[in-house]
């Protein structure tokens, strides 16, 4: 699981927490990284916080997005 995000944004630090809190491993994206913001684009997501799964035994990714928590 990936999340692209940004420590400025409340609803980024809240979802940190709760997947911290519900221990689930995740990789942090800082959207205020050039190069990570250049990777976010591809997406053509407007909002933070995003979350990509990726589904390694069927070799595809899900977009997760999530405003509001």
């Amino acid at each position: 699981m990936t999340v692209y995000s940004s420590e400025g944004c409340q609803y980024c630090v809240k979802l940190k927490q709760l997947l911290r809190e519900n221990n689930i491993t995740y990789i942090n994206k800082d959207m205020n990284d050039e190069h990570v913001l250049k990777e976010f684009k591809q997406y053509e997501i407007s909002a933070i916080p995003f979350t990509l799964l990726s589904l390694i035994k069927k070799k595809r990714e899900l977009l997760v997005i999530s405003q509001k928590i």
